[in-house]
């Protein structure tokens, strides 16, 4: 068998090295704090002594990078696992937020998407300000910005519910930009008046420096308050009822995914300009499509935007819900883990809404009775969005099902009540731990109806034996017992008849939850 060391990350650090502490006012992008709150000692020790229980076993750690298991993921989510990339995780809104701004100051060429961009608050207007700023500095700087048309961006969406064919206003917080000519605004997704279903909800924040590697910002993270708040405790959110912001995570890639994940825009570019030019009568031009093509070929001819820049491995999946149970991706990729992870590891997710599909809750409950441990870190009914507290109440009957079919002392549940030492509400990152061995996902998709099967989502699976090592700390921070309830069975079996007819009731709406 392999050392340990050599399969896994040192997560085994010393108990002192591991109490990091949070100055909100000390994050900046040059000097990226992790610490969200000290880890209790007790907490890392049974972090350690999962790990010895596995040596004890003889589990390899490396159960994912079996040739054969992987060219099975290239096959069901059409992705490439791509080395030589760098991994930093930006573990709060404001970590995310500073780095953000760091990069737009910097770059030549931004490419933004987004679903929600909060044109109305501070940091919605300060976004606007920055990439004005940018274009107004040098004439050859370029800013391409997707957003969903249908998301929350203007109040344009009654228009949108009527059908509007021939003529089409761009949401007022772009109005400033849209007449930049450096800057290209492509609505996507308001090909019909279908508010419920088929969200473009993946986000990305591209910046290129002429002779830099291109930097990918990806995760959970919208433009606003809501998120860019989050990790501040001086802060408080107005649209949020005076709550402290989301707890969102995001990471910065650079090196040859980079350019994988950089198609995947071009593509639902391309789509989005075609379907505005068929359903506006001509509304937009070649003139988009082609300023984007000039981009991409100064970029291809560049040997620093894609160049290797470090050892992560990463395996990028977009979901294609226009092909219906074909091209949801993401599912299939979650499913061949649950099915792959060995007896004996642990799996954890993470995930602001979780109404998933019965095939994510058949592979959870035969991963338990193969031997794994599943570990679920979801909202609790009290959650700060409404949207957010339905799904969590309905969920209450999904954990009934989980604790009555997953293997006994296999399945843990906690719901998380947010850190008001930390600044930060309710979860709205998307994450999993997939074993120990150092291998985690984020990005956009829940694990929910919506976005495994009707949204456009964007997921990455990372191996980093760096970035893995504040990872799993940041994922045993946010279990801490003092900020955390752990649900269980008997709890859940105790609601009363009317407080089960309004989960199930609730549960049986989630195709529109």
């Amino acid at each position: 068998m392999e050392k340990l060391e050599q399969i896994i990350p040192r997560v085994d650090i010393g108990l002192a090295e591991a109490q990091v502490k949070l100055d909100p006012h000390e994050i900046s992008a040059d000097k990226p704090r992790f610490g969200l709150n000290s880890i209790r000692e007790d907490v890392l020790k049974e972090h350690l002594a999962e790990l010895e229980g596995l040596r004890n076993q003889k589990v390899s750690l490396a159960w994912h990078r079996d040739p054969t298991f992987q060219a099975q993921l290239d096959r069901v989510t059409h992705s490439q696992a791509v080395g030589g990339n760098s991994v930093k995780l930006l573990v709060n809104g404001v970590a995310s937020q500073a780095q953000r701004e760091k990069n737009i100051k910097e770059a030549d060429v931004i490419f933004l998407k987004t679903y929600n961009f909060h044109g109305d608050d501070v940091t919605g207007r300060r976004m606007i300000k920055l990439l004005k700023e940018r274009l107004e500095a040098d004439p050859k700087v370029k800013v391409f910005i997707q957003y969903d048309a249908k998301a929350d961006t203007s109040n344009a969406l009654g228009a949108i519910w009527r059908g509007l064919t021939k003529s089409f206003k761009l949401p007022a917080a772009f109005g400033e930009l849209e007449k930049m000519p450096g800057c290209v605004l492509i609505p996507t997704n308001s090909d019909s008046p279908n508010l419920l279903y088929g969200k473009d909800h993946e986000k990305y924040l591209f910046t290129y420096k002429e002779g830099e590697p291109v930097k990918l910002i990806m995760g959970g993270m919208n433009v606003g308050d809501d998120w860019a708040y989050g990790g501040d405790p001086n802060q408080r959110v107005e649209d949020l009822h005076g709550a402290y912001g989301y707890r969102d995570t995001d990471s910065e890639i650079c090196g040859p995914v980079v350019k994988t994940i950089l198609n995947e825009y071009v593509f639902d570019a391309a789509n989005a300009l075609t379907e505005q030019n068929r359903l506006r009568g001509g509304v937009f031009t070649n003139r988009e499509m082609q300023q984007l093509e000039a981009v991409l070929a100064k970029l291809q001819k560049s040997k620093a935007a894609y160049a290797p820049a470090g050892k992560a491995t990463i395996r990028f999946v977009a979901n294609r819900p226009e092909q219906g149970v074909a091209g949801q991706y993401i599912e299939a990729l979650y499913l061949a883990y649950l099915e792959r992870i060995p007896q004996g590891e642990t799996a954890t997710i993470v995930s602001p809404f979780f109404l998933p599909p019965d095939s994510i809750l058949t592979a959870i409950k035969l991963a338990t009775q193969r031997g794994v441990k599943v570990r679920l870190l979801l909202n609790p009914p009290e959650a700060t969005e409404s949207a957010m507290g339905m799904v969590a109440t309905a969920a209450q009957d999904v954990y009934r099902e989980l604790f009555r079919d997953c293997a006994k002392n296999k399945l843990e549940i906690y719901e998380y009540h947010g850190n008001p030492k930390q600044g930060v509400g309710s979860f709205h990152h998307k994450l999993a731990m997939l074993g120990l061995g150092g291998l985690y996902s984020l990005g956009s998709s829940n694990m929910d109806y919506h976005s495994l099967r009707h949204n456009t989502e964007g997921v990455v699976i990372v191996e980093d034996k760096d970035s893995s090592v504040d990872f799993a700390k940041m994922m045993q921070i946010d279990l801490d017992e003092a900020v955390v309830h752990r649900v269980t069975r008997e709890e859940v079996e105790a609601a009363s008849f009317f407080q089960r007819a309004k989960q199930k009731l609730l549960r049986k709406l989630r195709y529109i939850l």
